[in-house]
């Protein structure tokens, strides 16, 4: 957990679900991204598409407390499965292909 200090006017941009608690103080708004913004590909492959604005209104300093919004595990992956090529590109190259 992370303890940020915001002074007067002062805002942070978060993922959703990250913030654990804030000062009284401290307004919160949700921003939505359109999907034309963000682009297909990447809101279908787990790009957000909200994000969390946290400003301080008050005169004196704020405070917010955030976390990371999930635990996470890095898998390595052998590129040798793909005969060397990134599995994105592979994918994409299927796609094209017509191959599913």
């Amino acid at each position: 957990m992370v303890q940020i200090m915001l002074k007067p006017q002062e805002k942070i941009i978060a993922k959703p679900g990250s913030t654990c608690y804030m000062s009284g103080s401290t307004q919160m708004e949700n921003v939505y991204i359109s999907k034309n913004v963000v682009g297909m590909w990447q809101w279908a492959f787990g790009k957000a598409t909200t994000s969390v604005v946290l400003l301080n209104q008050g005169s004196g300093d704020g405070f917010v407390g955030t976390v990371a919004p999930s635990l996470a595990k890095i898998f390595p992956i052998d590129s040798a499965m793909f005969d060397g090529k990134r599995a994105a590109r592979l994918f994409f190259e299927r796609e094209k292909s017509g191959d599913s």
